[in-house]
């Protein structure tokens, strides 16, 4: 819970970011670097403190997980052109707290599923 702030080189060869990782840590900014393919399910799940999340254009990310910022207070994302599969539930779209315009998709992707909570029922945008 003590976490704050987490440093990955860029040229790290981190690859992937493993289930639960950060879960429930005080994590408040984190710059996912290039090499990263990865974010695996939970990630980040129950990060409350969890804001800014930065992911480069030139991002070699092709998964993100279910739930991977759910349960944080990430108010944008921007998913790369290299993403191939995002799970359900990636980020809580909660108004006023996330606006979905926020979400920068810079991908054509063939299939998209975001489900949220809204007013206790279960949404999705396809």
């Amino acid at each position: 819970k003590n976490l704050k702030n987490v440093t990955i080189n860029e040229d790290s060869q981190l690859q992937v970011i493993g289930v639960y990782s950060f879960k429930g840590s005080g994590i408040e900014e984190i710059r996912i670097p290039s090499s990263v393919i990865s974010i695996r399910s939970d990630a980040f799940y129950s990060c409350s403190k969890l804001k800014s999340v930065i992911i480069d254009e030139n991002s070699s990310l092709e998964i993100i997980g279910e739930n991977a910022f759910y349960y944080t207070n990430v108010k944008s994302l921007y998913i790369p052109k290299s993403i191939k599969i995002i799970g359900s539930d990636i980020i809580p779209i909660i108004p006023p707290i996330f606006n979905p315009k926020n979400i920068n998709i810079n991908v054509k992707i063939g299939f998209i599923s975001i489900c949220f909570l809204l007013n206790g029922s279960k949404s999705c945008l396809i």
